[in-house]
């Protein structure tokens, strides 16, 4: 088994503000592909890709957005 990226429970919906914020830091290791392979992970920027891979039966374990582009996308219930 492939060992996971997890982050406390109480860090939900905390605010990022900082490009050197520690989960920042570990998701941008997943553009190489290397590292990807190494954590059995992908990261997936935009609504349709992550819609995409929900209807092939994915979760995410981790979601990030921008409270005020969520707004205007039609796609925004995938995130209810």
């Amino acid at each position: 088994m492939v060992p996971a990226v997890h982050f406390p429970v109480d860090a939900c919906f905390a605010m990022i503000t900082s490009v050197h914020n520690s989960r920042i830091k570990e998701l941008r290791k997943l553009a190489q592909r290397k590292e990807r392979q190494a954590a059995g992970q992908l990261l997936l920027e935009g609504v349709r890709l992550i819609g995409d891979a929900w209807q092939s039966g994915q979760r995410p374990l981790l979601t990030l957005y921008e409270p005020s582009l969520i707004e205007a996308n039609p796609g925004r219930g995938c995130l209810a």
